[in-house]
């Protein structure tokens, strides 16, 4: 065997910087009898190591087995190097290098071990909010440039103090090279500011704020990627306060609670709920909230509870002393995060009582995930925090994309050397605000991950902010339709390379037809899809814009049925004639139009105050049934099973008006209707089954984050032989278009 010492190099790509990797390296390499150095190399680690080849070996398992729990490796390469004795193992400079891919790391919450150190009065960096070591802290939210190094990030403006220093290069100490290690000398430093001009530096700066929340206002905090609006969630009062500075009049809040163990307190936790709560991620979870005394106007009518504990120290020493608190996103409906200190003086008034902050630089906005449970597994609803920028393995391909995502709740992604990276939720881009942060977050990904996209893929809807983007950068441009993007989600998440059937069912989507879809049925294969299926189409007055209106769209809906001796709008005679003579109508498919009309039709809400709110209220009223143990009303689509499958939403509309006017329970007829949904989407893949002969199915797009019908439709297809596939680490909702946009594009290249 060939002892004879070597000079090798390994490279290591993955999340590897700002996890502790190269202090971990040199522990290592010492361990293992091998000199050289290691460095940060663009975005991945470079390893010189001088040893013998039976030490490289089990040098290189070694790193795959013992690698920092925060830390996620793609791929390792070894290579030899020209002969060179190497004395001891140094960890030097980082090299500024165009590498083959990026992969920076999301913002770690708060370990154990610092909150330990937080609470201890012995400790020196007890109570100090800015407390961080290798395995936590923010890093995407303040990373300017890569290599992930101090000077590349915010932390850049705060001098280590001869403590610190120590620490950092201390490679025994845990804080060995910690980019964001701080304490009470360094800074940053918590600063207090209310309304009228009163200013507190430090601890005080803490004890103010404790104060004014405890006496019922509302503070402006700053967290790692933006403010948020904090505030009691038991007071009445401050809470509609609170409603009135966001513009936001019914959708529900978050709560932050100190741990699990308080949360079970307000809200029913499952193990499967525990373990996303306490993911490094630490997103929102929706779980079904009980009776306590958390003020109703919290939650609104939602039988959910948004619910997620501190990832910051900050939000430990705030919950610690006073209990539960929502922690909203600092935001005007509609607008981004708020991550700039002068914005959030400027709202300050006697309702915005005072801002909690600091003078770190947020360098990415990042809202807070949102997550629940779906069939006994986690779903993400809003990819934000903790999630971004990780990215997902693709099949390989020299094409650099840019794939620009939808209007609503929207993101993009950028895929390079066989992977994908999906930006965080930038909300609707109907406004200016929104778009500009798109922008600026567009420049600052591609400048990260050294990407010059080659293709862009967007939208097919003509006016969508992101589909003119596409167009304004000067290549080749792929239009997608949205709803076979919806479904290339998910065969792009579970790496599904052969033909499926797809459900796509949400609001709305630019249809080849030039009409509105949202109910349909598509067998994809590749980059291609046909549409095999879909609701009929009904004639609704008004386009995109006045989807908010329930109540218009349950007229329509009626005058479809040919159901005319009773009206819910007072506007029915103008809606029944603009619809005769074509004035300003649509045709739709959508699936999202008929809840809403459904919801309208039962008296339970007729007007969508926040997208989705009738699907929701109309889903609460089936789960109520449920609960109770009432069976569904009977309900039924009739699908005509020739050329093209159509399901009759006509027909549906006349059975559920019938049973209206017999005095059939909401509950019981919103639990028929969604019964009806399943069913049908079982019948009509098992149709396309028997035609095509696909048994996988794939359900994905905005209605779909309905956990009951979800569910149903899952269990009635599994029951059927069907392999079934939903949305997992990416949102069913148009958050996830952006990657299925990529895997389209990839895959059309690859084929062409």
């Amino acid at each position: 065997m060939d002892n004879e010492q070597k000079t090798y190099l390994v490279k290591v790509w993955g999340i590897v910087q700002g996890v502790g990797f190269r202090p971990f390296i040199k522990r290592l390499a010492l361990k293992n009898n091998i000199t050289g150095q290691v460095c940060n190399s663009g975005s991945l680690v470079e390893i010189v190591a001088f040893c013998c080849p039976d030490n490289i070996d089990t040098f290189i398992q070694q790193i795959k087995l013992n690698k920092p729990k925060t830390a996620y490796i793609v791929k390792i390469e070894v290579s030899t190097l020209p002969y060179e004795i190497y004395e001891s193992f140094d960890i030097i400079n980082s090299k500024i290098s165009v590498s083959e891919f990026a992969m920076p790391s999301p913002d770690l919450s708060v370990c154990e071990r610092c909150i330990s150190e937080l609470e201890s009065a012995e400790n020196t960096r007890f109570q100090h909010p800015f407390i961080s070591c290798m395995e936590c802290g923010p890093r995407y939210s303040i990373i300017k440039t890569l290599p992930y190094d101090r000077e590349n990030t915010s932390m850049q403006d705060y001098t280590m103090c001869g403590d610190c220093a120590t620490e950092y290069t201390d490679i025994s100490n845990r804080r060995c090279h910690a980019q964001t290690i701080s304490c009470h000398d360094c800074g940053p430093f918590l600063i207090y500011k209310d309304y009228k001009g009163k200013e507190n530096t430090h601890h005080q700066a803490f004890e103010s704020a404790t104060k004014d929340l405890s006496d019922g206002k509302i503070l402006a905090v700053k967290g790692v990627g933006g403010y948020h609006f904090v505030c009691s969630p038991f007071i009445y009062e401050t809470i509609k306060t609170l409603r009135k500075i966001k513009n936001r009049d019914e959708k529900p809040f978050a709560v932050m609670f100190e741990n699990v163990q308080q949360i079970r307190s307000y809200c029913a936790v499952s193990d499967v709920e525990e373990e996303l709560l306490l993911s490094e991620a630490r997103p929102i979870v929706l779980l079904k909230r009980l009776d306590s005394d958390i003020s109703c106007e919290v939650y609104k009518t939602s039988m959910k509870l948004g619910a997620f504990v501190p990832y910051t120290p900050l939000q430990h020493m705030l919950i610690r002393l006073l209990g539960p608190l929502i922690m909203t996103s600092a935001n005007i409906s509609d607008m981004p995060i708020i991550i700039k200190d002068m914005e959030i003086e400027t709202l300050l008034d006697e309702n915005l009582f005072a801002m909690l902050y600091n003078s770190r630089e947020i360098c990415v906005p990042l809202d807070d995930s949102v997550t629940k449970v779906i069939c006994n597994m986690p779903q993400v609803l809003r990819r934000a925090r903790g999630y971004v920028p990780l990215s997902l393995s693709m099949q390989f391909s020299n094409v650099n994309i840019f794939a620009s995502g939808a209007q609503q709740k929207s993101t993009f992604c950028l895929y390079k050397d066989g992977f994908a990276y999906v930006s965080q939720h930038f909300g609707d881009l109907n406004c200016m605000e929104n778009t500009a942060v798109y922008h600026a977050n567009y420049h600052h990904l591609c400048s990260l991950l050294k990407i010059q996209p080659t293709l862009a893929v967007c939208d097919m809807h003509p006016t969508y902010f992101t589909t003119e983007y596409a167009n304004q950068l000067g290549i080749q441009v792929l239009k997608v339709q949205h709803h076979h993007a919806h479904i290339a989600s998910v065969m792009a998440e579970h790496s599904i390379n052969e033909p499926i059937i797809g459900v796509s069912f949400d609001g709305t989507g630019y249809g080849d037809d030039g009409k509105m879809w949202g109910g349909e049925f598509l067998v994809c294969s590749g980059a291609k899809y046909e549409r095999v299926g879909h609701l009929s189409y009904v004639k609704i007055i008004g386009g995109d814009v006045s989807m908010k209106d329930a109540r218009k769209s349950s007229d329509c809906y009626l005058i479809a049925a040919k159901i005319d001796d009773i009206s819910f709008d007072n506007r029915h005679n103008i809606i029944k004639s603009a619809i005769s003579q074509n004035i300003n109508t649509i045709e739709t498919s959508s699936m999202g139009r008929l809840f809403d009309a459904v919801c309208a039709l039962l008296d339970l809400c007729d007007y969508n105050s926040y997208e989705g709110e009738c699907g929701i209220i109309l889903e609460n009223e089936a789960t109520k049934a449920v609960e109770k143990g009432f069976a569904p009303y009977p309900l039924s689509f009739e699908v005509d099973e020739e050329g093209i499958l159509l399901a009759n939403t006509e027909k549906l509309i006349q059975q559920i008006y019938q049973a209206k006017l017999t005095c059939i329970d909401n509950s019981t007829l919103a639990l028929g209707f969604h019964k009806a949904v399943a069913d049908m989407v079982c019948n009509i893949c098992r149709i396309i089954r028997s035609r095509n002969g696909i048994n996988l199915v794939a359900l994905s797009g905005g209605v779909f984050q309905n956990s009951l019908l979800t569910e149903m439709c899952v269990e009635l297809l599994t029951e059927d032989g069907f392999k079934v596939y939903i949305n997992r680490i990416y949102p069913p909702n148009d958050g996830g278009i952006s990657l299925g946009q990529a895997f389209i594009g990839l895959q059309s290249e690859m084929e062409w």
